[in-house]
């Protein structure tokens, strides 16, 4: 029973740190980006990501450590398993 749960709790980990990797990719929102000035102004809109937001850094830097606990925990329990 016990090692069901380690390999569950492994694919829920390493599913959760994938999609927390592709959502660093995927723009999150969309914002009116406006250039020039009165007559000769131009808006559009664009897709904006992860690092472009305002907490965006720490986002990717949180998953780049999860990534590092995962790999670091997958390194140990192989070497206790050889």
């Amino acid at each position: 029973m016990g090692r069901k749960l380690v390999r569950i709790g492994g694919v829920m980990a390493l599913s959760g740190l994938v999609g927390g990797v592709a959502s660093s990719f995927v723009p999150w929102m969309r914002q009116l980006v406006v250039t020039g000035s009165q007559r000769r102004a131009e808006s559009r809109v664009e897709s904006v990501t992860v690092l472009n937001l305002p907490h965006g850094l720490w986002y990717v830097l949180f998953l780049c450590s999860l990534f590092a606990l995962l790999g670091t925990a997958a390194a140990r329990r192989r070497r206790r398993a050889g």
